[in-house]
């Protein structure tokens, strides 16, 4: 098993050498005085890439030959196929690579825990990258992981909450349909509305597809206090917030039984019984036939639209955001090349391409709005959608100091509120922040 006070001191080091290089001008990247890159003499490289799904590999390596023909990706996995082992597996077996695709920001206290956080600023310094195109939520949504100063990943996905409805099932009852700037108390009474039974057919007015983003991201909270690592769900006036309205929406008399509404774009897509889900907008090409159950059927027809997610009465802005992104390895032995990697996946044209995607267009980091206005235009399920509801609001910005276990927060929520559904929120929110507790404790006895 790996010693994690050897790898404390690893991720220490890598952290301190991070810094002690910034300083020291071009040289800080590895490259030699007047040194040109191998990929720009034309020699064959080869950048081993951990993190990246084997589905996905071609795709990338297709994309990056169209800017450095001569680059060759070489996959590195993990010897444990479990998504939320992969970053202690490749440690434990001494693993290096050039580059690590982030999949979302909490994956950078993984890799600093495990040593493999880089400082990226000489190189963003060296190659006069723009950090102001980026959105400046997604860049603290990374930065919140972070030694102070420091750049350890750059933004190149972001997840948009946006909310969808079923156009055909408001027209059926004669209801208007829900519009950009809503807050969450105008949706709630809305999904009141649009829940009943018609035909002997139970129609379900708003479904999540995420328990905690919806709301908790709008402000945005964390469950743990950053100087002392223990929950604040009881202690913090929001949380009681929060959860509330979850409580508003799952205790609409036929909105949603946990015991039988298992998946919501089977309820939305397939059965089309929902009117409302709240989800991320890089997930609404399964609303159009191209992945899953009866959305493959050549006459499957879902008549749906979209528009920006509620906001909660009082505080304004969307969830902030979630990131994926691309990070340099320490161990790398070839940092230049890596990080002009990274640029290039990051800035122009490649974000346009991305949000351009006929298959799963994700919203790009960038702040162009060229960029964002091309956002699925090959993509025919949003052919005539409110695509600009993706983009509607200001989003919120992560605080700048987080506690190292707050990745835990996320999952152990959704555990409590998914098991807990009949009981009041005072009940629920004493045995999330016990749950929290529980579990903070036990990674620190990991250590």
């Amino acid at each position: 098993m790996l010693n994690m006070k050897k790898v404390s001191l690893l991720a220490m080091t890598t952290v301190l050498s991070g810094s002690i290089v910034a300083g020291c001008g071009s040289n800080a990247t590895g490259a030699k005085p007047g040194q040109t890159d191998a990929v720009d003499n034309n020699e064959t490289v080869t950048i081993t890439v951990a993190n990246v799904a084997d589905n996905s590999l071609q795709t990338l390596q297709d994309t990056i030959r169209k800017k450095f023909p001569n680059v060759t990706l070489q996959q590195v996995k993990p010897d444990d196929p479990n998504p939320n082992h992969t970053i202690a597996s490749l440690a434990q077996k001494g693993a290096t690579f050039d580059l690590y695709q982030v999949g979302r920001q909490t994956d950078l206290a993984g890799l600093q825990q495990y040593g493999y956080v880089y400082d990226m600023t000489p190189l963003i310094n060296k190659y006069k990258l723009d950090l102001n195109q980026f959105d400046q939520s997604a860049l603290s949504a990374n930065t919140m992981y972070m030694t102070p100063g420091q750049m350890w990943d750059l933004p190149n996905g972001l997840n948009h909450t946006v909310m969808a409805y079923n156009k055909d099932i408001f027209d059926k009852f004669g209801v208007p349909y829900p519009h950009d700037g809503m807050t969450w108390s105008q949706a709630i009474d809305l999904a009141t509305k649009m829940t009943r039974v018609d035909g002997g057919k139970q129609y379900h007015g708003l479904w999540l597809a995420d328990y905690n983003t919806a709301f908790s991201d709008e402000y945005p909270l964390l469950g743990l206090d950053p100087k002392t690592n223990q929950s604040v769900l009881t202690t913090d006036p929001k949380w009681q917030k929060v959860f509330s309205l979850y409580d508003q929406v799952y205790a609409i008399p036929g909105n949603f039984d946990p015991q039988v509404n298992k998946d919501i774009f089977q309820g939305f897509s397939v059965d089309q019984n929902v009117a409302m889900i709240v989800t991320f907008a890089g997930w609404y090409h399964l609303f159009g036939g191209q992945t899953g159950g009866a959305a493959t059927d050549k006459n499957f027809h879902l008549n749906w639209d979209m528009v920006s997610v509620p906001t909660i009465d009082g505080v304004g802005t969307e969830p902030a955001r979630q990131t994926s992104g691309w990070a340099v390895a320490p161990q790398s032995q070839n940092k230049d090349i890596a990080f002009r990697i990274i640029q290039y996946l990051t800035t122009d044209p490649v974000p346009l391409d991305q949000m351009e995607s006929g298959s799963e267009p994700t919203p790009a980091a960038v702040t162009n709005p060229d960029v964002q206005k091309a956002f699925a235009t090959n993509a025919p399920e949003f052919n005539g959608k409110n695509k600009p509801a993706v983009f509607y609001g200001k989003y919120a910005v992560w605080p700048k100091e987080v506690s190292p276990y707050e990745s835990t927060t996320r999952g152990t929520i959704i555990g409590v509120l998914r098991a807990e559904m009949d009981k009041d929120v005072n009940t629920q929110l004493r045995d999330a922040e016990d749950a929290l507790n529980k579990a903070v404790a036990t990674l620190k006895q990991q250590q």
